[in-house]
């Protein structure tokens, strides 16, 4: 029990560095900038009626110009948890899209866990917690579409063959029952159960230290494959963007 509460201890408070974290940063708000900078007209969010007049607001040019300050002031680290939640506040009804609205929920969320590690110049060595809750939600939204997956209509390739035939996002059709890739064909079926058993195992893969760098390997392989099947906004490299919070070191060395 003792062991393994040191353990529990080490994973969530262990000091986190913070030159990754700035590194990390930087990177972050250069994917905002591309996942928030088309500009929607209002006919394309989501009716949530009690976000109507910020959603007007937050497709003017004063609101982007706003918008683009506080990213500058986030990636130079200018109070960066200020600045950082501030940034997070005004990006949240741009979240509310009619389409591929997950990368940026997504991305938002990484944004607050990332305001929460910048604590000032004067502050204490800040724990790695916040970081393991971007870990979190990698593996939860890879978890969450296998589960979806995870269905006798799916496996057998059935929703797979009417989604191509019926999503405008889909850029192969699979009517004939089959993937074809090349000279193959390979059974939509298979390609279905293949799809859920990568993503399960890209959904778990990352919190084996050994097994990181193959995982990372294995979901860019496949994200760029998927890239062929379906068009999925930012989504694909949004997940990928986040593989580098397995792979950076960003705790603390011992002693520093």
């Amino acid at each position: 029990m003792k062991n393994l509460i040191e353990s529990a201890n080490s994973f969530l408070f262990a000091l986190v560095n913070m030159r990754y974290v700035r590194i990390f940063s930087v990177l972050t708000a250069f994917m905002l900038v591309l996942d928030f900078y088309p500009i929607e007209p209002y006919d394309q969010f989501h009716n949530f009626s009690w976000l109507a007049p910020w959603q007007g607001l937050a497709i003017t040019p004063a609101y982007r110009g706003i918008l683009l300050l506080l990213i500058i002031c986030f990636t130079i680290g200018w109070r960066g948890r200020v600045t950082g939640l501030s940034l997070a506040a005004l990006l949240f009804p741009l979240i509310f899209v009619a389409y591929t609205p997950t990368s940026r929920q997504v991305l938002v969320i990484v944004l607050i866990c990332l305001a929460l590690l910048h604590g000032g110049i004067s502050s204490a060595p800040l724990p790695i917690w916040p970081l393991r809750l971007i870990q979190l939600q990698l593996s939860i939204v890879y978890g969450v579409n296998a589960l979806a997956k995870a269905s006798p209509p799916y496996l057998n390739g059935d929703i797979l063959i009417a989604m191509s035939m019926t999503l405008h996002n889909f850029l192969t059709n699979l009517s004939d029952g089959f993937y074809h890739i090349g000279p193959w064909a390979l059974p939509a079926a298979l390609a279905a159960q293949a799809s859920v058993v990568i993503e399960g195992a890209l959904a778990v893969g990352f919190w084996f230290p050994s097994l990181r760098l193959l995982t990372a390997v294995i979901g860019i392989l496949f994200h760029f494959q998927l890239k062929t099947i379906v068009r999925i906004g930012m989504l694909d490299w949004t997940c990928m963007f986040l593989y580098l919070t397995f792979l950076l070191p960003f705790t603390k060395p011992r002693g520093e």
